[in-house]
């Protein structure tokens, strides 16, 4: 990862890092049938412990509507955070804690084919 920012006195800061991440979840998921038509997913999963990032957690629900055998449609929202700490990135040649954080939600929407 290489990120360039430059400030408002044009002060350029350049970052280097170069993270392996290995990060473990656990996770449950439920699907269950309201009509003959229509079914229902849920899945959850959160993980990082500290391993690979600090915390991952992401959650999603949808409905599926059966339009013929083998078409779908798919209405749903997903939540996901994620928080990465890196040690040792290069930052203005001074190695120093890089910390990202990410939140990420919202509805979605699809269309799928059953074989």
């Amino acid at each position: 990862m290489d990120v360039t920012v430059t400030g408002p006195r044009q002060t350029t800061l350049q970052s280097a890092t170069n993270p392996a991440l290995w990060d473990p979840l656990l996770g449950a998921e439920y699907r269950g049938q309201l009509t003959p038509r229509t079914r229902f997913d849920t899945t959850f999963k959160a993980g990082g412990f500290g391993v690979g990032t600090d915390i991952d957690v992401s959650l999603e629900g949808a409905v599926d509507w059966s339009l013929s055998h083998h078409f779908v449609l798919r209405a749903g929202y997903s939540f996901l955070y994620c928080k990465l700490t890196v040690e040792d990135a290069n930052i203005a040649a001074v190695k120093r804690p890089l910390i990202s954080k990410q939140t990420l939600h919202g509805p979605e929407m699809g269309f799928g084919i059953r074989f």
